[in-house]
């Protein structure tokens, strides 16, 4: 037995020393692409239009975050009923204003909005997105895209909260990014049937169809 707990402790102290070590090779290499970051995105437009992008990405989720408190717990039909039916949804606002036009089109219409097919699919697809990408991913992204508030002293700390972050992710990373891709298989089928309904096709068998294909996996 003594044996044995002398083993332990020396396995134990292996584990501390080696997941230490991680710790720090990760927040070597953490630190050293902010800095890459940060000093190359003045200098290269594609890295820096990459930044802003990733910027508007991360607070359309964060709006998104909002109305998905709004629509929580409410009864919605099942999203195949709604398939053909007729939209409000005004395409050109949604892609220019995306979550605060959904929120505008929700406070407006309440729950007429759940028998709306592009509101239901925006909801959907956004869903998606928000799940892939969670809060703690989120909030470190902004850290490491506003350049203004990251001064050199901070550049550890984010460097450590990121390899936290990393850590705590990466064993679910691989579920969600599958989770993610078979939701955009289905919205591409989800669209084509939407689309197919407003140039007249028969609704009956799409609906028929989209039950058979989706009722496992989505109301």
């Amino acid at each position: 037995m003594k044996v044995f707990k002398i083993i332990a402790k020396h396995l134990l102290l292996f584990a501390v020393i080696s997941i230490t070590t991680l710790f720090l090779a990760i927040g070597g290499v953490t630190y050293y692409v902010l800095n890459h970051i940060h000093d190359e995105s003045d200098n290269n437009h594609n890295l820096h239009e990459v930044m802003k992008i990733g910027e508007s990405y991360v607070a359309e989720l964060d709006s998104f975050a909002g109305l998905e408190k709004m629509l929580q717990n409410k009864t919605m039909p099942p999203f195949c009923k709604t398939l053909c039916n007729p939209s409000s949804i005004s395409q050109e606002t949604l892609l220019n204003e995306r979550t605060p036009y959904l929120t505008e089109f929700y406070n407006a219409t309440g729950s007429k909005a759940f028998q709306d097919p592009m509101f239901r699919f925006k909801i959907w697809q956004m869903n998606s997105v928000s799940r892939a990408v969670p809060a703690s991913v989120r909030e470190i992204l902004k850290d490491v895209l506003n350049k203004e508030s990251l001064a050199p002293k901070n550049k550890i700390l984010l460097a450590l909260q990121i390899e936290t972050v990393l850590l705590t992710n990466l064993p679910t990373l691989q579920s969600r990014m599958d989770a993610f891709m078979a939701d955009s298989e289905r919205q591409n089928q989800a669209r084509a049937w939407i689309k197919a309904c407003q140039m007249g096709g028969n609704s009956k068998k799409i609906m028929a169809e989209c039950e058979a294909e989706f009722r496992p996996v989505i109301k």
